[in-house]
């Protein structure tokens, strides 16, 4: 706990003495931080964040202990009760399994796959304070889904709410090309920019990482040596190193 939480103070420290981040992140659908990490990293401010999983939360609050994060159904949430601060940029990593190949591909009838829809409605709450970046994560298949139609649905539904948005700003990026991460993991990322502060959506997203060390034999050899504890009870356990977050491992022996 201190080693992570002292970890966090020199981030903000350091961020302090760099610039003073004039853009702010509000994320939905939350879970334990992972947009809001990137996005602080980047040097942006995490305003708020909205999670109901109990331990989602717990682990959320243990990560951003100065967030504000709604403990409740986003369904629960509104602008005005909440008294939620307008962000720059939100994101939303909304349920896949009704998109998912995975699953039953019930889509938009699945209660899961409906509350796509609350995202809507609080840009809608929001007015003319409305993000003017969204950001949203789901299954690859969701492009499918339904041949297409779930896909043009979304589409519609963000361009009703005031945002440049087209199929050539949602793209499937891989964790085996943009990480150093020994997975294979296809997520799809949709980018969507206000009418009011941009005149197009131009976002490029990112290509192939080059370089990358993919020697992951060697990376577990490394986490064996230096990150892990022998213990009486006959586990191994360590906390990660601070760039890599609270990590637990337990050994098999």
């Amino acid at each position: 706990m201190a080693d992570h939480e002292a970890y966090h103070s020199r981030i903000d420290e350091g961020l302090r003495g760099i610039i003073e981040s004039p853009y702010s992140v509000g994320s939905l659908f939350a879970g334990i931080g992972g947009f809001c990490r990137a996005f602080e990293k980047a040097a942006f401010k995490v305003a708020w964040a909205n999670e109901c999983d109990f331990f989602a939360v717990k682990t959320y609050q243990h990560n951003f202990p100065n967030v504000r994060i709604l403990d409740k159904r986003i369904e629960d949430v509104t602008v005005a009760v909440d008294n939620l601060e307008p962000v720059d940029v939100l994101t939303a990593g909304f349920p896949c399994q009704p998109f998912s190949v995975a699953g039953r591909k019930s889509g938009f009838n699945d209660p899961r796959g409906r509350l796509f829809f609350e995202i809507i409605r609080l840009l809608g709450e929001f007015g003319a304070n409305r993000p003017k970046i969204i950001v949203l994560e789901n299954v690859k298949h969701l492009l499918y889904h339904e041949k297409g139609k779930t896909f043009q649905r979304i589409s519609t539904e963000i361009q009703s709410s005031g945002y440049w948005f087209r199929s050539n700003n949602a793209v499937v990026l891989n964790t085996k090309e943009h990480t150093r991460i020994p997975q294979n993991r296809e997520r799809l990322y949709m980018v969507a920019m206000n009418w009011d502060f941009f005149r197009k959506n131009d976002f490029i997203f990112p290509g192939e990482e080059e370089g990358l060390d993919r020697d992951y034999a060697a990376a577990l050899a490394a986490a064996a040596e230096n990150l892990f504890l022998n213990l009486p009870s006959g586990k191994n356990t360590r906390r990660s190193s601070p760039d890599c977050g609270p990590i637990v491992f337990l050994s098999a022996r």
